[in-house]
């Protein structure tokens, strides 16, 4: 069981964190029981259209933490060494996105066939979702920070 703060991000938008668990979590339709509806779970790309993404962090409820002490402590820590990982990620996606316009910059100078300049384009494009989903993640984790050390 979790507690409140934790759940908190996927409380927001009147449930929209839940409700996208529960469409990633769903069975696939191999596992689903005799009988039963199922559909597909959504790709990696539609889960990040979900309104889920749309929500805006100053939704989440703040909550006043009660006592303290080590454990406290300890997931505070875990909280900010989380946060700094994800800066590091969100850095590489940065400079990784950087030498992909740069690799499809140079074959537009060279002359590249047009289905390939597409395809580096498309894969620009992918880049940079994952890219929001990931400031989004820390725009959220920034928002658990303060309602967890308050």
């Amino acid at each position: 069981r979790f507690s409140r703060s934790k759940t908190a991000v996927l409380d927001a938008g009147d449930g929209a964190g839940w409700e996208l668990a529960a469409e990633l979590l769903r069975p696939r339709p191999y596992e689903a029981e005799p009988g039963t509806e199922a559909t597909e779970r959504p790709s990696a790309e539609e889960a990040l259209k979900h309104r889920f993404f749309e929500v805006d962090p100053t939704e989440l409820k703040v909550e006043i933490r009660a006592g303290g002490g080590e454990n406290w402590m300890a997931e505070t820590a875990e909280m900010l060494t989380d946060m700094f990982s994800l800066e590091k990620r969100i850095q590489r996606q940065q400079e990784n996105i950087a030498k992909q316009s740069t690799t499809i910059q140079r074959l537009k100078d060279t002359g590249a066939d047009a289905k390939t300049v597409a395809e580096e384009e498309k894969t620009l494009e992918k880049m940079r979702v994952g890219l929001q989903g990931l400031l989004r993640t820390m725009s959220f984790k920034e928002v658990e920070a303060r309602t967890t050390m308050v």
